[in-house]
C-alpha cells in the first residue's frame, strides 16, 4: 500500500469526529505533525499534485474536526506553535479557516547555541545522556522518534507500537522522502521551540543512518556516542517493561540481541561511525560516571 493509500485511509477514519474525540490532546497534535511535514516533502518534491492534494484534504478535515472537539481553532493552532509543529498559527488556520490566508515555512536558525548528536545502541542511555546535557546546560532534547511516531500516527498507525512496527513506518518514509527525513523535522521542530526559549545547547537522540549524523554536522554540530554492554542494556530493556505494557511477550536475551544486531547493522552502525567522542554507560555508579563524562566533554563547549 502506497503511502498516500494509508493516508486516505486514515482521512476515512481520522476525519470521524468519534475517531478525533477518543485521541488525547497530544496525539492529534503530532497526528497533524505528521501531516503537517508530510505535506512539506510533497511540496518539495513538486511532482505528485495528486498526493498533495489529498494530504491537503486529510489534514483539513482532521484540523476542522479536532478544533470542534476542543472547541477553539486560535487553541489548536496555539498549541501546534508552542510545541513546535508549525512555524505560526497561520499554517494552522488556513486549514480551519477558509478567510484565512495561505501561509508558508519561515526561515528559523539556532544561533549561538551548541547543537548535539548522540547515537548508540539500543537502551545504551541516549536520551538519560540528552537528559542530563539539558539539565546541566540551560538545554532541550529532542528524540527522532517522536517524529517517526509523528508520521505513523499520520498513515493511520496505533499508538504504542513495537519497534519492528515503527521500523515498517521507517521503511515506509525514508525511501519516499529520504534517510535524514524524521532528523530534519525534529531539527526544524528543536529551531521553532529553541527560538520561543533559547536554550544554550539543543541535542537530538535516535539516530538510524549516516545522512542523520551528517547534518547534525553539517549544521555545525558534535556527534557523540553513548555504549554499555549487551547485558546492561537487555537489563534496562527488562526493567522498563515497555512490551509487556503493550500487551506484548517479554523479548529474550537471544530475540535482544538479534534486534540489536539488525539495528546496528543496518541503521545505528553508519550513524555511530560518524561520531568523535564517546562516553561509557555501562557503571554500577547510575548516571554519575556518565555526568562527570559529560561535564569533561561539554564544559569546554559550553563555557569557552
Amino acid at each position: 500500500m502506497s503511502i498516500i493509500e494509508r493516508v486516505e485511509v486514515f482521512d476515512r477514519r481520522g476525519s470521524d469526529r468519534d475517531v478525533v474525540d477518543r485521541r488525547s490532546l497530544n496525539r492529534g497534535l503530532q497526528t497533524a505533525w505528521g501531516l503537517f511535514d508530510m505535506r512539506r516533502y510533497l511540496n518539495m518534491e513538486g511532482n505528485d499534485r495528486e498526493s498533495l492534494d489529498k494530504v491537503n484534504v486529510t489534514l483539513a478535515n482532521f484540523l476542522i474536526c479536532y478544533s470542534d472537539v476542543v472547541k477553539s481553532q486560535m487553541e489548536v493552532a496555539t498549541r501546534m506553535v508552542q510545541e513546535g509543529f508549525v512555524d505560526n498559527t497561520g499554517q494552522v488556520l488556513q486549514f480551519v479557516d477558509q478567510t484565512a490566508p495561505e501561509v508558508g515555512d519561515e526561515e528559523i536558525n539556532l544561533p549561538g547555541t551548541v547543537i548535539v548528536g548522540i547515537a548508540g545502541r539500543i537502551r545504551a542511555g541516549k536520551e538519560t545522556a540528552g537528559e542530563i546535557i539539558a539539565d546541566l546546560y540551560n538545554g532541550m532534547h529532542f528524540p527522532f522518534v517522536d517524529s517517526l511516531i509523528a508520521f505513523s500516527y499520520a498513515l493511520g498507525r496505533k499508538p504504542q507500537e513495537s519497534r519492528a512496527a515503527l521500523r515498517e513506518v521507517n521503511d515506509i518514509i525514508k525511501p519516499r522522502f529520504g534517510n535524514a527525513t524524521f532528523a530534519e523535522c525534529t531539527v526544524r521542530r528543536a529551531k521553532r521551540i529553541a527560538r520561543q526559549k533559547n536554550p544554550w545547547v539543543v541535542s537530538f537522540d535516535g539516530f538510524r543512518s549516516a545522512e542523520e549524523s551528517q547534518l547534525i554536522i553539517d549544521m555545525g554540530g558534535k556527534m557523540v556516542e553513548v555504549r554499555a554492554s549487551l547485558e546492561t542494556r537487555y537489563h534496562r530493556n527488562l526493567m522498563d517493561g515497555k512490551e509487556m505494557k503493550q500487551g506484548q511477550k517479554q523479548q529474550s536475551l537471544d530475540d535482544f540481541r538479534r534486534d540489536d544486531e539488525l539495528e546496528f547493522r543496518t541503521m545505528i552502525g553508519p550513524a555511530v561511525a560518524l561520531t568523535n567522542a564517546s562516553f561509557d554507560n555501562d557503571s554500577n555508579d547510575g548516571v554519575e560516571n556518565l555526568k562527570r563524562q559529560i561535564r569533561e566533554y561539554f564544559d569546554p563547549l559550553v563555557y569557552g
